[in-house]
């Protein structure tokens, strides 16, 4: 069941009222939406939000917005009352917020991303304030501008922040359910999320500790948005840059296995057995204890596997090639017929639209193509396996790779991908060139449409939550993490 008018309205009017009430220079304006009807809402809504002190920078923020069907925290408009009194007023600073309503089936769910966006929009005031952002002559909406770690910090940061918030409003097993939500949105396809950027699954413990210790202290408080901020900026740091960027490398290696449509069970099974680094298996095993789902058992994995060493991955590619080869070459040697190289070709350039790149060799097998059928090697299968294997040489296993990621990036934001559209990309850069014409033999109105049946927005992820049990906490006996993983979250946290 999706969040309703009358419940969406209710839950923004209670979080307005609790940033205003403790930061009076600080407005929030919130424009609630459903799929497909968000063009619509801001029309009805123009003449309100021209009422508000620098309501044309607010509607302009709005109309601007890149992605039209994702909640999102848009920036900060900064802006004085009209009138000659207000001229050394202090400036109002307005949070610019867009919330889907059909993303959300639980008011603590939508109220938590609801606190999530404002934390960043308090911090990016905060910062204007302090001098920190500088503000140009007649500037007006400052946007939020980080890098990759900032982003990631930020985010766990503000998901602390909600959770705690829900917690200290009743609902304090929200903490384990939000670790549940981002761990299963890293192991699954998600359109328009990446889940390298939330790294709450890693430290939901310390979130809970933290919690616990001044959750007393909270409820006493006159001001307990600012104490909560500094709750969460206590969990922060408890994680280092180390930290996030191996968060970045686990949640990468499981969303290409999860739009490979791997199953949750399988990522973790790569993860657990096949990796050699410690702290990648630490990683999975909490994300297993986060979902309770076992792990599948995994010890000699024919497939793509990210979680696995680049040469074993490569010697998986050989031999799939090779296999493939051999198979379109012995068709040729019963019939003679030579549509069977480009068959196998255009079988590989679908599979790779569909992100199964291991083994595509399209290029090669159009090159064994034009060879076989050519007036000076016609039919000679000894210089076709040649001219065959000297081509594979210019499409390297790694660019390979990096083209799979492209791909899934396309996906992921929810944009049809189709050849046309990926020669034009690949035809960009020289190095791309063997691929983009291995690729050119297929038919262009081929293609993987946006948003297809297996892949999920938050809404529907939600739907598959409820399917989850909370895991009862486990004595340190039954904890499988591995002898040589690090200290678990709940020992760092201790530590400080």
């Amino acid at each position: 069941m999706n969040m309703n008018n009358v419940a969406i309205d209710h839950l923004c009017n209670v979080v307005r009222r609790d940033f205003e009430e403790e930061f009076r220079d600080l407005k929030i304006y919130i424009l609630r939406h459903k799929n497909g009807e968000r063009e619509a809402a801001l029309s009805k809504q123009k003449d309100q939000i021209l009422e508000y002190v620098g309501g044309e920078h607010i509607y302009e923020l709005l109309n601007n917005q890149h992605e039209k069907e994702i909640s999102e925290f848009l920036g900060i408009c900064v802006d004085k009352p009209d009138g000659f009194f207000n001229a050394f007023a202090s400036p109002v600073y307005t949070a610019v917020i867009t919330i889907n309503m059909d993303r959300y089936i639980s008011e603590d769910n939508a109220m938590q991303y609801m606190y999530h966006m404002c934390w960043h929009a308090l911090r990016l005031m905060q910062k204007i304030k302090s001098g920190d952002i500088k503000l140009d002559k007649d500037q007006h909406i400052i946007a939020p501008k980080y890098d990759r770690l900032e982003i990631t910090r930020n985010n766990l940061m503000a998901d602390v922040f909600g959770a705690h918030m829900i917690a200290h409003k009743g609902s304090e097993d929200f903490i384990i359910t939000l670790a549940k939500e981002r761990s299963l949105e890293t192991l699954s396809k998600v359109m328009h999320h990446t889940p390298s950027y939330y790294a709450f699954p890693i430290a939901h413990e310390a979130c809970s500790l933290i919690y616990n210790d001044l959750k007393d202290t909270l409820k006493q408080s006159r001001k307990p948005i600012s104490l909560i901020m500094e709750m969460a900026e206590e969990v922060a740091l408890t994680y280092d840059d180390r930290t996030l960027k191996k968060w970045w490398e686990f949640a990468e290696m499981a969303q290409e296995l999860a739009w490979m449509n791997t199953t949750p069970e399988d990522i973790l099974g790569y993860a657990l057995y096949s990796c050699d680094d410690p702290y990648l298996r630490a990683t999975a095993h909490q994300i297993y204890e986060n979902i309770d789902k076992q792990p599948a058992l995994h010890t000699n994995v024919k497939t793509y596997n990210p979680f696995a060493s680049r040469e074993d991955n490569k010697r998986y590619h050989k031999t799939k090639l090779e296999d493939a080869f051999k198979a379109a070459i012995s068709n040729v040697s019963l019939d003679g017929e030579a549509h069977h190289f480009l068959s196998a070709a255009k079988k590989m350039n679908n599979d790779l639209l569909k992100g199964h790149f291991s083994g595509w060799c399209s290029y090669a097998f159009s090159k064994a193509h034009d060879v076989y059928i050519s007036e000076e090697h016609k039919g000679d299968l000894e210089y076709v396996t040649k001219t065959f294997y000297n081509s594979i040489e210019r499409t390297p296993w790694e660019t390979l790779h990096e083209i799979s990621k492209l791909i899934l990036k396309i996906r992921r934001q929810n944009e049809e991908i189709n050849f046309p559209a990926l020669l034009s990309l690949l035809k960009k850069a020289d190095k791309y060139q063997p691929f983009a014409e291995g690729l050119e033999i297929s038919p262009n109105n081929s293609s993987i449409p946006a948003f297809n049946n297996r892949a999920e927005g938050t809404g529907a992820l939600h739907e598959r939550l409820k399917n989850f049990t909370i895991p009862l906490k486990r004595s340190p006996e039954e904890k499988r993490i591995p002898d040589t993983a690090e200290k678990t979250q709940s020992e760092r946290a201790k530590d400080r």
